[in-house]
C-alpha cells in the first residue's frame, strides 16, 4: 500500500507535540502492514528528499495547489491541520480514500467533518466534543491517545529524582502559561527554574526568554532533541500551567519517567491525560500553583506522587497499543469501514 501525508510540518524538523503524535502513528502503521509512506511538504525553499525513522520525506518547491500530481498514484491520503481542507478536496476530486487526524477544533474544519467517506482520527475525546459541541454529526472516527514510547523514557528514571534541582517549563509562550511562570520565578528566587524553547512559536518566546535570562534562578534551553538527556534528566518537577492542550506529550513523557506534573485543572486535555485525581493550579491563580510546589517539598508525598504517575502512563501505554492495533485491523485488514 502507497500511503501519501501531506503537511506543513513533519517531526523531522519540528519537534512539537502533534508532528510527533504523527510519526509515531505512521511508525505503527508502517510497521504493522509494511506500508510505503511518503511525506509530502509543499511550499518549502529547496526541493530535497531524505529519510526520517524509515518513512520517506519529500520537500518540494511546488505549492500545494500544483501537487495533485502526486495524489494519483496513493493508495490512502492522510492530513491533518493547515492543509487539511485543501488536500481533502483534491483527494476527493481524485476519489482517494482520506485518513485525517485531528487534534485541535478549527471553524474551517466544518466543511469535511461531517462527510462519513472520511476516516477521522482525534487524539482526545475532549477535541472530538469540541466539534460535537457545535452540532456536528461524525461518525467514522477513532480516538487514538498520543503514544510517547513508556519502556523508552521508563527505563530512564533513577533513584536521583529527588536530588534534581529544576522546575521545568516547556515553550515560553502566552497559550502555554508563560506569564504564570514568569510569576512564580520571580516569587521562588530560591528555587531553580528550566525554561525550554519549544518547537513552535518561537518569535512570541523571544521577549519572555529575555525576562527569564535576566532572573538568576532560571536557566534557559533551546530548541532540542535531547529531551531526556538535556531536560527530564534534570527535572525535579515539570510545570503545565497551558490554557489549551489537546492532551500534552510532555505531561506523559516526563510522567513515564517518574516525574511528577503540575497541571492547569481547567485545561481539558491535561485533566483526560491525567485524571481528576492530578496535581494541579487553576487558571491564572498564581498561588494554586505555588502550593502544589510546596507540597512536593516533602520526599514521602512526592515520591507518593511519582509513582502514581509513573503507573498511569504504563496503563496508557498499553491501552494505546491495542487501540492502534485495532485502528489498524479495522482501516487496513477489514474490508469494510469502521464507524461509530
Amino acid at each position: 500500500m502507497n500511503i501519501l501525508v501531506v503537511l506543513k510540518l513533519y517531526y523531522h524538523s519540528a519537534k512539537s507535540g502533534g508532528e510527533a503524535y504523527i510519526h509515531y502513528l505512521l511508525k505503527q502503521i508502517k510497521k504493522s502492514i509494511n506500508a510505503n509512506i511518503t511525506i509530502l511538504i509543499p511550499d518549502c525553499d529547496e526541493t530535497k528528499m531524505c529519510e526520517f525513522g524509515g518513512i520517506k520525506i519529500c520537500e518540494t518547491t511546488e505549492t500545494l495547489d500544483t501537487c495533485e500530481h502526486y495524489i494519483e498514484d496513493c493508495d490512502l491520503l492522510v492530513t491533518q491541520l493547515a492543509y487539511s481542507n485543501k488536500v481533502i478536496k483534491m483527494g476527493i476530486n481524485k476519489n482517494k480514500p482520506i485518513l485525517w487526524i485531528l487534534h485541535g477544533y478549527f471553524e474551517g474544519f466544518h466543511k469535511h467533518i461531517e462527510n462519513p467517506l472520511i476516516t477521522k482520527i482525534f487524539n482526545s475525546k475532549n477535541v472530538l466534543c469540541d466539534f460535537q459541541s457545535k452540532g456536528l454529526k461524525i461518525d467514522n472516527y477513532h480516538i487514538i491517545y498520543p503514544q510517547v514510547d513508556f519502556p523508552t523514557y521508563n527505563s530512564f528514571k533513577d533513584k536521583d529524582l529527588w536530588r534534581r534541582e529544576y522546575i521545568t517549563f516547556v515553550n515560553p509562550c502566552i497559550n502555554k502559561g508563560v506569564e504564570l511562570i514568569l510569576k512564580l520565578a520571580k516569587n521562588n528566587p530560591s528555587r531553580k527554574f528550566l525554561i525550554v524553547e519549544g518547537g513552535y512559536m518561537n518569535d512570541e518566546a523571544q521577549p519572555f526568554l529575555l525576562e527569564f535570562m535576566r532572573l538568576a534562578n532560571c536557566h534557559i534551553i533551546r530548541n532540542t532533541n535531547e529531551m531526556i538527556k538535556e531536560v527530564y534528566s534534570k527535572s525535579r518537577i515539570v510545570i503545565m500551567p497551558s490554557k489549551y492542550e489537546s492532551y500534552g506529550m510532555v505531561c506523559s513523557e516526563a510522567c513515564s519517567m517518574g516525574i511528577p506534573v503540575i497541571i492547569n485543572k481547567n485545561t481539558k486535555g491535561l485533566i483526560e491525560n491525567l485524571g481528576k485525581m492530578s496535581l494541579g493550579g487553576y487558571g491564572d491563580d498564581v498561588e494554586s500553583y505555588q502550593k502544589i510546589i510546596e507540597l512536593l517539598d516533602n520526599q514521602e508525598t512526592y515520591f507518593l506522587w511519582s509513582k502514581l504517575y509513573e503507573e498511569k502512563m504504563e496503563d496508557r501505554f498499553n491501552e494505546i497499543h491495542w487501540a492502534i492495533l485495532n485502528f489498524i485491523g479495522d482501516c487496513f485488514i477489514e474490508t469494510e469501514p469502521s464507524s461509530h
